[in-house]
């Protein structure tokens, strides 16, 4: 058995303390209650809230860190340099940078 990460402890203790909340608040419908607990409707909890905003985070510098990429790749060909060398100093796919090449050739005409 391996080791629980950080996030699933959390995870753990909140749903734990969601499920212990509803069950006393609700002793009557006890198994509705937990029905409705463990199927999700409640299971809005701390840790994944943080795991989710740290998702939104790492997608939007991504997003920047590609655009930026994109317009290093575009300086690059307007400078003369081969799709070769572009894709090689940009780590972009050497098709990414062809497709740029194709357009500002376009754009040119």
């Amino acid at each position: 058995m391996g080791d629980l990460t950080r996030y699933s402890k959390a995870a753990i203790l909140d749903m734990s303390r969601k499920v212990i909340e509803h069950l006393a608040a609700k002793y009557k419908n006890v198994a509705k209650g937990v029905s409705r607990t463990m199927g999700g409707k409640v299971l809005n909890y701390e840790a994944k809230d943080i795991l989710n905003r740290g998702r939104a985070e790492g997608r939007t510098e991504g997003e920047a860190a590609g655009i930026k990429k994109v317009q290093s790749a575009v300086k690059l060909l307007k400078n003369g340099k081969s799709i070769t060398e572009v894709a090689f100093h940009t780590e972009l796919p050497q098709e990414t940078v062809a497709e740029l090449a194709q357009s500002i050739s376009t754009e040119v005409k």
